[in-house]
């Protein structure tokens, strides 16, 4: 594919590549809210009418398959109607497309490299707060209930939930099965309905006590199984991808025109329920004081870049992801817009910012996100740089991108694929077995990332490489490789 093969030297980018893996181990931003959080012995703690708050996550949920982002087919018509009241960012990024270390981003506002999620089956790092940690602090009931079997119970991410429900199987049955097959799916997942069933039972039996409430929805995570009334509402589309090679990703699927159409009824069986549970809550009489976000861990592959499924890149398609923000009873940031790159680890940071807490109290304080309650308010907020990093390390046939002889251990050091973002420009930092590549796209005129603009642009290149380098911690910093920097600097690619 055009540009998938970077104009920088491999040879002379393979230690450097290797030293800004280990130099990320220690990255941090810190953050400041602007509000002062209440005092412990504040009335404000014990008001009922102080707002809840929602969080829905739909698992793989790539923006561009949603109206409101500009697809062609309605797959989510309560959403649509929700952004009529809401603020709808138009450019929210994963800091990587994973859904353990995604969720541990958006509860710490950290990125992986500080939080220790690297990847399925790794702990959060104890020494980090959590979202619902601060909640529960701020005199919140706190409750999660996740459709995936272990997300929360084996990671350490249900902490700070008085309940944290991901028990969808049986000890044991978890890993019989490939989640990309019929039976896989059903047992790693909790369907859409049971879960909204579980937080509408959970949401009706509170008192006027505020409360924080995380609703996971896996349904458009593959297999793609979309339920009765849903499966069979969209015709398989023609796509310009090659089935064959796409099919070697999952086994026996059917064409990817149908695979799509089945991954769209899976977002649409979301929305229903989703809408089911708004109603709900205005049943209830809590929609009124309720905060609502609603965005995702990350996005999926669905042919570009040659490839299915989500984990192995960085590109668009699996970095995307939507975000809408409902404020209760503030008619001045309704049906809003908001072009600016935002990230999910701002989500935790900017729920905290809303109900009033600080860095300096209960907040998240060491935090590398920040609060977007400046863009709702209409006020200014600088442009944000996003660190980009993958674990997965992609092997098969030449569609693949075959990495087979990269060393892929340990987590977070090589083999697996970095980038950076900073206003129109994304640089990947990605491996081969003749070494590291780098890959530049710019964002304005290639929204697709198809085409590599690296060679052309060596002193982007080298600005970006240098946020990369400069990510490092103290702790850190030995391990840059300060003479193939000078080679570099000597061609061009660094300044």
């Amino acid at each position: 594919m055009n540009g998938m093969h970077g104009g920088v030297s491999s040879g002379l980018l393979r230690s450097a590549f290797v030293a800004l893996y280990l130099g990320l181990a220690a990255f941090s931003v810190m953050s400041s809210f602007g509000c002062r959080a209440p005092e412990r012995n504040d009335p404000q703690r014990a008001d009922p009418r102080r707002d809840n708050v929602v969080l829905v996550v739909i698992d793989t949920l790539r923006a561009d398959h949603l109206p409101i982002y500009g697809y062609d087919r309605d797959t989510s018509p309560f959403l649509t109607e929700l952004a009529d009241q809401a603020v709808v960012f138009e450019d929210c990024r994963t800091p990587i497309p994973l859904t353990d270390p995604a969720f541990a981003s958006l509860l710490t506002g950290a990125y992986p490299m500080r939080h220790g999620v690297r990847d399925t089956g790794y702990a959060l790092a104890g020494h980090l707060p959590t979202l619902a940690e601060m909640m529960a602090a701020q005199g919140y009931r706190t409750a999660g209930f996740f459709s995936r079997a272990g997300l929360v119970t084996t990671t350490g991410l249900g902490r700070g939930f008085a309940l944290a429900d991901d028990q969808t199987t049986t000890q044991g049955e978890v890993g019989r099965h490939p989640w990309y097959t019929r039976a896989g799916a059903e047992m790693w997942q909790r369907r859409a309905d049971e879960v909204t069933d579980l937080a509408i039972e959970w949401m009706e039996k509170q008192s006027n006590e505020p409360f924080f409430l995380l609703l996971h929805y896996f349904d458009p995570h593959a297999y793609y199984d979309p339920p009765s009334p849903f499966r069979g509402r969209f015709e398989p589309r023609v796509t310009p991808y090659d089935d064959e090679e796409l099919r070697s990703w999952w086994g026996s699927v059917d064409s990817l025109g149908a695979e799509i159409s089945r991954y769209d009824e899976e977002i649409l069986t979301v929305d229903h329920h989703l809408a089911r549970f708004v109603e709900a809550m205005r049943l209830s009489g809590v929609w009124d004081r309720t905060l609502l976000v609603v965005t995702a861990d990350h996005g999926e592959s669905l042919g570009e870049h040659g490839a299915m499924d989500h984990g192995e890149w960085l590109y668009r398609e699996q970095v995307h992801v939507p975000l809408i923000i409902r404020a209760p009873e503030n008619p001045s940031v309704r049906g809003v817009r908001i072009p600016n790159m935002v990230r999910l680890i701002d989500v935790a940071p900017t729920i905290l910012d809303f109900i009033g807490a600080t860095d300096s109290g209960s907040g998240l304080g060491n935090s590398d996100g920040t609060s977007l309650m400046p863009l709702l308010r209409g006020e200014y907020l600088p442009g944000r740089v996003l660190l980009l990093e993958t674990e997965n390390c992609p092997e098969g046939g030449e569609n693949r991108q075959t990495t087979i002889g990269v060393d892929c251990d340990p987590p977070g050091v090589l083999g697996k694929r970095r980038g950076v973002v900073e206003g129109r420009w994304k640089l990947i930092l990605a491996p081969t077995p003749d070494g590291p590549t780098v890959q530049l796209f710019d964002q304005e005129m290639d929204p697709g990332e198809v085409q590599d603009v690296s060679g052309r642009n060596p002193d982007v290149v080298a600005r970006l490489l240098d946020i990369l380098q400069s990510s490092a911690g103290p702790g850190t910093q030995g391990t840059v490789d300060h003479e193939l920097i000078e080679r570099l600097r000597a061609l061009g690619y660094a300044g």
